[in-house]
């Protein structure tokens, strides 16, 4: 295949293993490149058959800005599997058959330039959990840092986030289905060197 929607983002976080990367928030560039058919979207002139990048962004910066993470092999592996699992209730996109991303830290070491790229394909496997029924919780990461969820809310039911949750789409209150949200609880860490 060769359509892609690509998207590429700057932003700041908190991610890295070293003590002063705990603290201070750093520069991070991502760079997506999500394969899909694009030939029924580009005929239609409908967007629920792509992938809005705007939806992509959010929930990128969310889990990133959020997620208080150690490595970027583990923010990327967490992206990928909310990109790659199949559309769910109350999103309008198409299917991603494969996604790389490319994520660099500029800021990090003055004369190089960091950065780790993965490339996976729908159908990798992830682990998934009932919360409440009608209500599933598909782990995107599950670390001592930061605990990143996939929360697929069927019609006619709710679910209540966590209070210390950050949540894309932004929201208040109950998760009421259909809908599709990201749910990320970081914790801090201490004692890395």
């Amino acid at each position: 295949m060769s359509d892609a929607v690509t998207l590429d983002c700057e932003l700041t976080c908190i991610l890295g293993i070293l003590a002063r990367e705990r603290v201070t928030p750093q520069g991070l560039r991502a760079s997506f490149e999500l394969e899909l058919d694009l030939e029924p979207t580009a005929t239609s002139g409908e967007l629920s058959g792509s992938v809005n990048y705007a939806d992509v962004d959010g929930m990128f910066r969310t889990l990133a800005g959020h997620g208080g993470f150690l490595l970027l092999e583990t923010m990327a592996l967490a992206a990928l599997r909310w990109i790659l699992l199949p559309p769910g209730p109350g999103e309008s996109r198409g299917v991603v058959e494969r996604a790389t991303l490319h994520l660099t830290k500029p800021d990090v070491m003055p004369q190089a330039l960091p950065g780790v790229r993965l490339t996976r394909r729908a159908g990798l496997e992830v682990a998934s959990r009932e919360l409440v029924p009608g209500v599933t919780a598909h782990v995107l990461a599950e670390l001592d840092e930061v605990t990143a969820l996939r929360v697929e809310v069927l019609e006619g039911c709710a679910w209540a986030a966590p209070a210390e949750a950050v949540r894309f789409p932004v929201g208040v209150g109950d998760v009421v289905g259909p809908s599709t949200v990201l749910c990320v609880v970081a914790r801090a860490h201490r004692g890395l060197a």
